[in-house]
């Protein structure tokens, strides 16, 4: 494996709401009737890993989407303090 080849299988360092419902889109369904695959030891080992890469990869993705979206609103609600105490100190001489 090359570098580029390794540099293509990391993931992005940046959380995105794209990424994330492309992750969740991505999800195996779950199927009701007998699924007719080889059932070889490493083939199905394989699919698990990948799977619970996936959802780990989705749990950090939620997490940092939550904690940027707290961050913003945070920020916005003392933004606005700010501004207001601002205005309302030229009034009050």
């Amino acid at each position: 494996m090359n570098a580029f080849d390794r540099l293509a299988a990391t993931p992005p360092t940046i959380s995105t709401k794209a990424e994330l419902l492309q992750r969740l889109s991505e999800r195996p369904k779950p199927t009701l009737g007998r699924v007719c695959e080889p059932q070889d030891a490493n083939s199905s080992e394989l699919k698990r890993l990948m799977a619970q890469s996936n959802e780990e990869r989705i749990a950090r993705l939620r997490a940092s989407l939550d904690r940027s979206s707290a961050t913003l609103l945070h920020d916005q609600a003392k933004s606005r303090l700010g501004g207001f105490a601002r205005a309302h100190f030229e009034h009050e001489r």
